[in-house]
């Protein structure tokens, strides 16, 4: 189930030659430079992310904050002591993002395109919500 309603969608590409997906007329990352945009998100949390190994990310997009984020939490914890949940509305956003092979997975679980009954009545979100993850709106 696709949970925005998309009257418009295209990938653009950023001035530093990233794809970059545009949801009804938002660009879901920026289209100067998406690195630089992503390096400032994650630094913007750096604080939370060194106290806690566990992050819940609102946005998936073609996932440039993610990869940074993971590389932030494989420096401050280890290469597998954290875990990211991201959770994308737009599945077609997520499905071009797997497409074109922009997501490293690594410690990674994202759900993409579910209704807020579908995902509170996934056990495994539940028990890793209530371990209170960093939260981070993309």
């Amino acid at each position: 189930m696709n949970l925005v309603h998309i009257e418009n969608y295209e990938i653009k590409t950023s001035r530093t030659e990233q794809k970059i997906p545009v949801v009804n007329g938002v660009h879901l990352h920026s289209i100067y430079n998406p690195f630089k945009e992503a390096e400032a998100l994650i630094e913007k949390n750096i604080s939370s992310l060194e106290s806690k190994r566990e992050v819940l990310v609102l946005g998936l997009g073609f996932a440039y904050h993610i990869n940074e984020l993971i590389e932030t939490m494989t420096k401050l914890h280890g290469d597998n002591n954290f875990r990211i949940v991201v959770i994308e509305p737009n599945i077609q956003v997520y499905n071009d993002c797997i497409e074109l092979d922009l997501l490293n997975k690594k410690n990674v679980i994202v759900y993409a395109g579910f209704t807020s009954p579908e995902l509170y009545s996934d056990s495994d979100l539940v028990h890793f919500l209530l371990k209170k993850p960093t939260v981070i709106a993309h």
